[in-house]
């Protein structure tokens, strides 16, 4: 399991611990953001009871098949965002990505099965600027939203290019296994909208109601 801490204290100083002793709450004056991947069951029942979270929440994060979402609960906000990775140029296997997130008033806590570049990327730059965490938890899920999104555009460009390069070689001579790729590609293609739809829905929601823990 990985569990770490980064928090911003009174004084503008950032600490980053892995420390389970740390897990719940920030104290006054404190902004915490809490991450949290390949958590067990008991990990998962310590967390809902130390930040009181509701335990349909937990349960939703002991199975990380959930479509986007934004749950609202009265003292926190529950969001599931999700995000495409394949390092490979040519566009060959998807990896699908997805984040559970409790967004509270001073603190963010992550939950994930695996790695996420994104989340990564995000935690290094929070980690050695405080100015990012001093704009509040709020901003850091921005932050971390923003980058899983940014994530598809470059899968999405792959295959844009490859239909493209398959429309001309099929214009010219068709081949049994253009044709295949093309279904290929499709199918990546339904696959990322099914993630993609319900995702912007959700942010739009969230951008429309307004919520106090969101400025």
């Amino acid at each position: 399991m990985v569990f770490r801490v980064i928090d911003l204290g009174p004084d503008r100083r950032v600490t980053v611990r892995e420390e389970l002793t740390e897990l719940g709450p920030p104290p006054e004056g404190t902004t915490r953001w809490v991450d949290i991947g390949s958590a067990g069951d008991s990990e998962l029942d310590q967390v809902g009871k130390r930040f009181d979270f509701h335990p349909l929440a937990i349960e939703d994060c002991r199975h990380l098949d959930q479509r986007p979402k934004m749950e609202e609960y009265r003292d926190h906000l529950f969001l599931v965002t999700q995000s495409f990775s394949d390092a490979n140029k040519a566009v060959c296997e998807l990896q699908l990505h997805e984040l559970h997130a409790f967004l509270g008033q001073r603190y963010l806590v992550t939950i994930h099965s695996d790695g996420i570049p994104a989340l990564e990327e995000v935690w290094s730059r929070v980690g050695s600027n405080p100015a990012l965490l001093e704009r509040g938890v709020d901003f850091v899920y921005y932050l971390l939203a923003d980058r899983l999104v940014d994530a598809n555009f470059p899968i999405l460009d792959r295959i844009t290019d490859e239909l493209e390069a398959l429309q001309d070689r099929v214009l010219e001579q068709a081949k049994r296994q253009d044709l295949s790729r093309i279904f290929e590609l499709k199918r990546y293609l339904v696959s990322m909208r099914k993630v993609l739809s319900p995702q912007r829905d959700t942010m739009a929601m969230l951008a429309r109601r307004g919520d106090p823990r969101v400025s």
